[in-house]
């Protein structure tokens, strides 16, 4: 179904027509869904983009409510995924919107970066895919599972549904993915496994610990200064013979020492480690996601922006 354009009419009239058509046959993953990656969907949604891929495997709770768009009362202790889907869907209900409640890592990039999706009808009632534990899974009322030893990366394990799920459609390729996460080796893999299929990407780096947003600067990773995470992710890849050919947004300000927790983070990821709090403002991680958003939109419109 065509998306209602008299929502999108200022975008329009600043793109063109052309551009919201290409908009809104596009398709970009975002993952991670907490500072950054929040505030990136509600931007793509409201320009139009068609597709939207989801991809976080965290719950919201109170720590999230400084700087995280899904953040509401409402929300505690719900899938990030699940208030993300709801979120896009009362912005655009015509919006494809694929959930992938898992992490990002190298078991699963088959699984995250295939082609195939299940989604919910513009009436709401859910019939989206919901990715856990390397199986997928459709809570459509009429089709209770989905799999298949045919779907790219799925280990096979759920049953065939009966009658067919006529939600189970083919999805657009990903045209861009935002890298929207912190944790250090698992940014990495991602992106050095967007520079191995050839998808384009754009890489948030630290935007925590900061407070001028004259800083925030886009570029290429090898142009990347002032930021910890960035010379990190910078000598990791170059060990896999990548120094450059990564989109990035990055702060040039020096992070602030004083704004670090002594105390360690009670809930972490289990597969990583306890870190310590880090102070984060939330009109600094707003403006990088949705300068990610922003880049994003360049590189699936080129000259048409």
């Amino acid at each position: 179904m065509p998306f209602n354009r008299d929502k999108f009419k200022r975008t329009e009239l600043m793109l063109g027509a052309s551009a919201m058509d290409r908009l809104e046959n596009s398709s970009v993953t975002v993952i991670g869904l907490g500072a950054v990656g929040s505030h990136a969907i509600e931007a793509l949604a409201r320009s139009g983009i068609g597709t939207i891929r989801i991809v976080d495997f965290d719950e919201i709770s109170t720590s999230n409510f400084n700087r995280q768009l899904l953040a509401v009362e409402n929300n505690i202790g719900r899938k990030k995924t699940d208030a993300a889907f709801d979120r896009l869907k009362q912005i655009n209900p015509d919006i494809k919107v694929e959930i992938f409640n898992t992490l990002c890592h190298e078991e699963t990039f088959d699984l995250v970066f295939s082609n195939v999706s299940c989604n919910r009808d513009s009436s709401n009632h859910l019939a989206h895919n919901r990715i856990q534990d390397n199986h997928i899974q459709c809570n459509h009322s009429r089709a209770p599972h989905i799999t298949g030893n045919n779907i790219p990366g799925n280990h096979g394990n759920c049953k065939k549904p009966s009658p067919p799920c006529q939600s189970l459609q083919p999805s657009h390729p990903s045209h861009v993915v935002i890298d929207a996460i912190d944790s250090l080796n698992p940014k990495v893999s991602i992106l050095f496994e967007m520079v191995k299929r050839e998808i384009p990407v754009v890489s948030s780096m630290g935007a925590a610990r900061r407070k001028d947003p004259g800083a925030i600067k886009t570029g290429d990773i090898s142009e990347t200064m002032g930021c910890p995470l960035a010379r990190s992710v910078r000598k990791r890849l170059k060990r896999r013979g990548i120094e450059s050919g990564i989109h990035c947004v990055y702060s040039t300000e020096i992070a602030s020492r004083e704004s670090v927790s002594q105390s360690l983070e009670e809930n972490f990821l289990k597969s990583g480690r306890q870190r310590n709090p880090m102070g984060s403002l939330s009109m600094i991680s707003g403006i990088f996601g949705y300068i990610a958003a922003l880049e994003a939109l360049k590189i699936i419109l080129g000259d048409m922006i």
